[in-house]
């Protein structure tokens, strides 16, 4: 169910996630296939995907050394994106304590956050 937990976590952020959602209400007889609760042209073409996609599996249309590139690029990707977060994380801690030390806090609190955080914009937009 942690999977699940993790869809509805981002159900706001991925709207892929209600299309896939709908496709199955679809697929188990829930709701009309004809109906289009989201965005029509951007829903119809994941649907079309999504079932293309099922078909290659369940029919073994597809070669497994090519579904295995397939997943090692989209591995490769979400590490890529991974980093990239991490490399901002770390920058933004950086500009942070960097900031602190301009004001001469030692911390963030609730009394000099907004000060924290428009030095950590100063500084920011110097390296502009």
């Amino acid at each position: 169910y942690l999977y699940l937990f993790h869809m509805l976590q981002s159900i706001d952020s991925l709207p892929e996630i209600r299309y896939l959602l709908a496709y199955f209400s679809k697929v188990s007889g829930y709701t009309n296939p004809r109906d289009f609760k989201f965005n029509e042209d951007k829903q119809l073409l994941f649907e079309g995907i999504v079932h293309s996609a099922l078909n290659l599996y369940y029919n073994g249309g597809a070669s497994r050394s090519k579904l295995i590139d397939s997943h090692n690029r989209f591995v490769k990707e979400l590490e890529a994106k991974k980093e990239e977060k991490l490399s901002r994380t770390q920058q933004l801690d950086m500009i942070k304590v960097k900031a602190l030390k301009e004001l001469g806090f030692s911390e963030v609190t609730p009394e000099n956050a907004v000060e924290v955080y428009d030095k950590m914009a100063e500084i920011e937009n110097r390296k502009q």
